[in-house]
Order: C-alpha cells, then structure tokens, then sequence
C-alpha cells in the first residue's frame, strides 16, 4: 500500500494511489503549506513485500510545501523479528517544477529503522534514495513515471533501482481507481535475500471530506523459495490490503 508515494503526491500535488483525497493545510506566506495525515491499515506493503509480517500497522505523516519546495517525514510500524525494528522513518525532501504540461518530482530520501543497530545479523538497515517522477494528464487518465536509485540499498545489498508506472482515473464521483508495474533491480541478491523481481498492484479509493478508504490487491513474480529463504509466499504472495486515512 505505497503510503509513501501517496504523501508525496499530496505534497507535490499529483495524483497516485491511495490518494487521501483533499488535504486541509495550513497556509501561510511567510511560513508556507503544512498538512498531516494518520493512518491504519490491515498490513504494510511495500513494492510487493510485507513489512509488518502481515499484521496490521499504524502510520502518520507530516508535511511542509511551498513553491516548488516541499519536506516532510511520514513513520510506519513494521515487524523484522527476529532484529529489534519496530518502526520505519523516512525523512525527504524535493522540489516539484513544471515544464509545459508534464509535472515533475525530484527528491530524497532517508529510510530510518530505529532498534535496527542491535538486530543480529550484522548488516545496515537505514539507506537513502534518489526519486524523480514524471506526471502527465491524459484527459481523466493520469499516468505517472517514476524511477529510484540508491547507491546502498536495503542491507547493505549494493546499488538498487526501482522503475514503476502508475494509472489512475475517476470512476463517479468521490470514487478513483489506481494501479502500478514496477521492476526491482538488486546488485546483490545474495544479500538482500531475493532476486530482481516484478511488482504490481491495483485498487479502489474512496474519498469523504478529511477521509480516505483504499482497498488494494497487491503482487509480485516471487517465488516461495526465492522470498528470503521462506518456505511460503508469506512475505511475497498476493494479498488483499485495506487502509482507512484521515488527512489534515
């Protein structure tokens, strides 16, 4: 359930899935755009993998934009028993220029995995990424670009890349269906526990005042074996993901 993604497009004014729908900020000249948003979902999923180990988790996030200019930093619980992280972080900034009609995003960002530093396998859990996306309206479609990059991915598995495409459009009114394809490349799979793989997913958001309620079918090509040594498509199987947002 790309929670990130969507608080970023929130920030940048694009449109993604899981869109929380209008997000009340706080104006202001001199200090700009503030905006905040909660969240609970039945499991946090990220570019196909669970996070959580398929339970349910609490996040929230908070933003700063103006101009072109936008910060903000959004939490997650998650669960990586047997290591002592319980909660994601991700702080990131970016600025979102237009040329013509297409909008784009570049930005950073920094994945924090408090507890992390005492787990006991010995490799590096917090990393950064590059991000930049291209958004264009096509008619009631939007469609939307995006490619990441990090030079250290997740575990210290080397350099990382992340290229996905994203659709959504209005069905009635209040009512939007989204989905996305992405690819994930890993320069050490070995140590990341899984190959290069294909990810997707697609859902229906329904949006009433400060409220969103997203329901969202996620999958990857991931084998059982080829999932972190599992024994079960637990962590990579498709699965059914619901999550209720409020956004202030």
């Amino acid at each position: 359930m790309e929670f990130r993604s969507r608080v970023l497009s929130v920030v940048c004014g694009g449109v993604v899935s899981m869109s929380a729908g209008n997000v009340m900020a706080e104006e202001g000249k001199d200090w700009g755009n503030f905006s905040a948003t909660t969240t609970l979902a039945s499991e946090y999923v990220l570019r196909g993998i669970t996070q959580s180990a398929e339970e349910m988790a609490i996040q929230g996030s908070f933003d700063w934009w103006q101009d072109i200019f936008y910060a903000g930093v959004w939490a997650s619980t998650v669960d990586f028993s047997p290591t002592q992280a319980s909660i994601e972080i991700d702080l990131y900034a970016g600025i979102t220029p237009t040329f013509g009609s297409v909008n784009f995003n570049f930005g950073i960002l920094y994945y924090l995995y408090p507890g992390a530093a005492d787990q006991p396998l010995g490799v590096e859990f917090d990393f950064y990424e590059f991000v930049a996306t291209a958004e264009h309206n096509f008619g009631p479609v939007t469609a939307q670009a995006i490619v990441y990059y990090t030079p250290d991915y997740f575990a210290d598995s080397d350099t990382g890349f992340y290229l996905e495409g994203k659709l959504s459009a209005p069905l009635v009114e209040n009512l939007e269906v989204s989905g996305s394809f992405a690819k994930q490349w890993i320069a050490d799979n070995v140590q990341f526990g899984a190959p290069d793989y294909l990810t997707w997913n697609i859902g229906l958001s329904y949006s009433w005042k400060q409220f969103s309620l997203d329901v969202r079918y996620h999958d990857t090509d991931l084998s059982a074996n080829g999932c972190f040594g599992s024994t079960t498509d637990a962590l990579c199987g498709s699965r059914v993901v619901g999550s209720l947002i409020a956004s202030f």
